[in-house]
């Protein structure tokens, strides 16, 4: 009777081994299953690219000792690329230009470079990058001391220096005095406000304090600028009692009324100190 007992519960007990098992070994099964799949996922996403063979490798130009690969990439911003060119100051060497044209002020800004030009017809206006100045001339770019103009395809440049400005020859004799007709009368009251646009020019610069200012300069005609009273950076504070604008454009506005009113007042900071200098159509300038 105790035997029997006893093969009941052995019985009873490897069937409930057998039935906790069989879960067991699948969730094994499962694991193993999962762990493989990871492995392969995690190689395709790990695994190092294949190196170029055949005309891949014979498309990469072999580099010798302290050279560097040439490479020609192409700007997505070439209209940043040349205005950041711009900055640098530095023009190219190109031809002077030999039209009627004289440059009488720049601004050479990053953002947007302007000149002031005086056409043929004597009226002085501000251009910016890509205006028309005459027919088939256009400002091309803009430097603190010329601009750059482009004439029916071809560029050449327009200086404030003048062309007539030129060395003698080594022929030539230097001790004859020039020609009495070229040479301005004593007191006559030769200089014009006319002679002016040609004699003076204007380029904006900085002030100690950080202020936009204009400054004059000598231009075309050294001769004439001297005897107007004006010194190379003077600084423009006022101009028949106005203060003298730093707009490009207002600027240029004024210089024409001026030419044609035929006089004018003007203020100038020298040193430290304010000087005025008073032009007329047929006098000399006067400087107090």
């Amino acid at each position: 009777m105790v035997e029997l007992e006893l093969s009941g519960m052995a019985a009873k007990a490897k069937g409930v081994l057998e039935g906790r098992t069989a879960p067991l070994v699948g969730e094994a099964v499962l694991a193993i299953l999962l762990g493989a799949l990871l492995a392969m996922t995690a190689w395709k996403i790990f695994a190092p690219l294949p190196l170029p063979q055949g005309d891949a490798i014979a498309s990469i130009a072999p580099v010798g000792s302290g050279s560097q690969t040439a490479m020609s990439v192409k700007s997505p911003f070439p209209k940043a690329e040349e205005a950041a060119m711009q900055t640098e100051d530095i023009a190219p060497d190109v031809a002077e230009t030999a039209l009627d044209l004289t440059l009488t002020g720049v601004w050479p800004a990053a953002d947007k470079p302007s000149a002031i030009i005086r056409r043929p017809d004597g009226q002085q206006e501000r251009f910016t990058l890509g205006d028309t100045i005459v027919r088939g001339v256009s400002l091309i770019a803009v430097y603190s001391d010329q601009v750059i103009i482009e004439q029916n395809g071809v560029r050449e440049s327009l200086r404030f220096e003048s062309k007539a400005r030129v060395t003698q020859p080594e022929n030539e004799n230097r001790s004859e005095p020039p020609k009495p007709e070229s040479q301005p009368t004593s007191g006559s009251g030769a200089v014009s406000i006319q002679n002016l646009q040609t004699a003076i020019n204007l380029r904006p610069t900085r002030s100690e304090d950080g202020e936009l200012v204009i400054a004059i300069y000598a231009g075309n005609d050294q001769q004439v600028f001297d005897r107007t009273g004006f010194q190379d950076g003077d600084v423009l504070k006022s101009i028949n009692g106005a203060p003298a604008p730093t707009d490009p454009r207002a600027l240029a506005s004024l210089m024409n009324d001026i030419t044609q009113s035929g006089n004018a007042t003007i203020t100038v900071e020298r040193g430290g100190e304010t000087k005025t200098v008073s032009l007329s159509l047929s006098g000399l300038g006067n400087e107090r």
